[in-house]
């Protein structure tokens, strides 16, 4: 009887210990599962969540680093310069591979990471994809991030791959939240400016590389209440200055996006409005005229222009430089740039 009754012991404590181990593969997320369809229309299969993430564009990592992950980030792109990545980098915690639009297939592949999330932007990335993948690595296309529409499903997707659904909805849904804010203060604006986004300052106004519809540049002046006047033009385009420059659609304010890393200082500043100002092309326009020609430079450049999380404070910077008067007091500087952060929480 004692013998059977130490067999029972033994089935039971031995049913026990594999319940427990279940349970440790549950919990811990070692379970084997399959990624969501990504923007090749393809799905990645996972043994456990992935805990080292390499990311090949801006966008990507500041999303990854809105959604608590710096810590997991392995390599980057050359073009990603948030301040946490300039200090992993220091510590030689991160491995560059390649610019976002042209990654390193060799970077990428010898990089021992767990997922690599790849922006679909044009036949270089698309390449680097379908080899990544034929060579066994764990790799995700996420889209281009064109429109908002775009930046929600990466991060749903970013949020499925890692297993953390929650999370991702919050980062999405505090972005909602922020456009949200800005709509509903723009909708008291007694006029609806007319605006534009520009790339290429650094270099004058011989070239406009404004933003067209389908961009979300686009949906951030229609968020703070502005006529784009650009509205003809798609997506990211050089456009004539006659287009611009055309009674019907002169901006009465021009946000520029400073390129190539420059900065803007008040000396470089004084002499750019002074060149507009003597420019026969420009100088009767009303932006011009009436100096609301502003300058953005560093992280305040870069948030204008990736399509991550950052871009809800964008929205805000939007709507103060074309609304000043729904703030009040608001004095707005010519140009801004890394210390944008602090310039919203002071005047928002």
């Amino acid at each position: 009887m004692a013998l059977k009754d130490s067999k029972s012991t033994v089935v039971m404590v031995v049913a026990i210990l594999l319940m427990v181990a279940l349970a440790v593969v549950l919990i811990g997320g070692s379970q084997a599962y399959d990624g969501p369809v990504d923007a090749a229309g393809k799905t990645t299969s996972f043994s456990s969540v992935p805990q080292k993430i390499v990311s090949s564009a801006p966008s990507i990592t500041e999303t990854l680093i809105a959604m608590g992950y710096i810590d997991k980030i392995v390599g980057v792109s050359s073009n990603c310069d948030a301040p946490e990545i300039i200090e992993k980098e220091d510590q030689g915690q991160v491995t560059r591979v390649g610019s976002y639009n042209n990654p390193s297939q060799e970077m990428l592949m010898s990089v021992d990471a767990d997922v690599v999330f790849i922006g679909s932007y044009n036949q270089n990335t698309n390449a680097a994809y379908n080899n990544l993948r034929n060579a066994g690595i764990k790799v995700v296309m996420l889209y281009g991030g064109e429109s908002r529409s775009e930046i929600y499903l990466n991060i749903d997707i970013i949020g499925q791959v890692l297993s953390d659904v929650a999370n991702s909805q919050n980062v999405k849904q505090e972005m909602i939240q922020t456009f949200n804010e800005v709509q509903a203060l723009a909708a008291e604006a007694t006029f609806k400016p007319k605006a534009m986004v520009n790339l290429g300052f650094a270099w004058g106004m011989s070239y406009v590389y404004g933003a067209g519809i389908n961009t979300f540049a686009n949906d951030m002046l229609a968020i703070a209440n502005c006529t784009n006047v650009l509205s003809t033009v798609n997506g990211w385009k050089l456009v004539s200055q006659e287009l611009i420059l055309a009674n019907a659609t002169a901006p009465e304010v021009i946000l520029v996006m400073v390129q190539e890393g420059a900065t803007i200082n008040q000396s470089i500043y004084n002499e750019q409005m002074q060149d507009l100002k003597a420019d026969d092309n420009w100088k009767t326009t009303p932006a011009v005229i009436n100096d609301k020609v502003y300058f953005f430079y560093g992280s305040a450049a870069s948030v204008g222009q990736r399509a991550s999380p950052n871009l809800a404070d964008f929205s805000k910077m939007v709507l103060m430089f074309t609304h000043p008067e729904l703030f009040d007091g608001l004095t707005l500087p010519g140009y801004i740039g890394d210390d944008y952060k602090d310039f919203i929480e002071n005047n928002w």
